[in-house]
């Protein structure tokens, strides 16, 4: 009986480790994505795709630079959208009573966690 109950608990915690380890890894790959410059996403996609489709190293090379331009271009849309809703978190902020601005924030934030949760892949959910 105590050896059974021992096994049991054993591979209980194996499966456990497992899935957080599964996890974990999707963080850092996520986190590693954020790591890298423009440039170094550019090479990649390009590397991959000069790969898979057997690219001379002028296909490449122009490959490599559309990416780089669309990625740049990408990168300066997103700051200009978060410079856009800090200020207008600013003017919210100032129109809503502190109460009103608190459960504001906490909508927002549901709305987040709601949206990432539709992002995540199937076998995490």
């Amino acid at each position: 009986m105590g050896k059974i109950y021992f096994m049991k608990i054993l591979v209980m915690a194996g499966l456990i480790l497992c899935s957080l380890s599964s996890v974990a890894q999707g963080g850092r790959q996520m986190q590693r994505r954020a790591d890298k410059s423009v440039e170094q996403r550019a090479e990649e996609r390009a590397m991959t795709l000069k790969a898979k489709l057997q690219l001379n190293d002028q296909q490449y090379s122009s490959l490599y630079n559309i990416f780089l331009n669309n990625m740049k271009v990408d990168e300066a849309m997103r700051a200009e959208k978060k410079r856009r809703h800090e200020e207008s978190d600013a003017q919210i902020k100032n129109l809503f009573t502190p109460d009103q601005f608190a459960e504001y924030e906490k909508m927002k934030e549901n709305r987040r966690s709601r949206m990432q949760r539709r992002q995540e892949p199937e076998e995490t959910k």
